[in-house]
This record gives structure tokens, sequence and C-alpha cells, in this order.
């Protein structure tokens, strides 16, 4: 499994089609100051997430599908991630596990 790597940021849960296209599919976890909650809880929900997308969406398209996370600089501002674009709930499942603040 992948440290955590405790720059500031937005974390995202990411998913890389087939096509080589990725998505934030779940987000964001802001690290304001230097520390790692913010990717550990990030790095913490990946498996979740995997069910996730695996039971939504086209498993011919999720067969192959590369699953990690993210980080975008503090000064941008964090984009709306896949599943709440989607309507498809995650956050309050992932509270139970460690992955909210």
């Amino acid at each position: 499994m992948q440290a955590p790597d405790g720059q500031t940021g937005h974390y995202y849960v990411t998913v890389r089609g087939h096509n080589g296209r990725v998505a934030l599919a779940a987000g964001p976890f802001t690290q304001a100051r230097p520390g790692t909650l913010a990717h550990r809880q990030a790095l913490g929900i990946v498996r979740y997430v995997k069910r996730i997308v695996e039971r939504t969406y086209n498993a011919r398209d999720t067969a192959f599908a590369e699953y990690g996370t993210s980080r975008i600089p503090l000064g941008e501002t964090p984009p709306v991630c896949a599943l709440d674009k989607a309507g498809i709930p995650w956050r309050d499942a992932t509270a139970t596990k460690g992955g909210m603040s």
C-alpha cells in the first residue's frame, strides 16, 4: 500500500479507465497544513470506492480500471467529485470507515 505523502492540498480517490481517462471519484479530503490525515483518508476508502464504481457502472468499463489517489494544490478550487456529480452517495459510509473528518 502507498504511504501518505504529508503535503498540503485537496486529495481525491481516482479511477483511471481502460481509455486512459482519469476521474476524481471521491473527495476532496483537504489538508490545509503539512500532515498525512487527508491523504490517509483518501487511501482508506480506495477499496470502498472501487466497490461502488463496480456496482454502479458497466462491468466492461470497470474491469480494467486502476484506482488510486491524486492531489490538487490548495490554491486551486477543489472540483466536485464524479460520485457527487452522479448523485451516488458515498460520504455517509466513509464517516464510519475513518474517511471523513
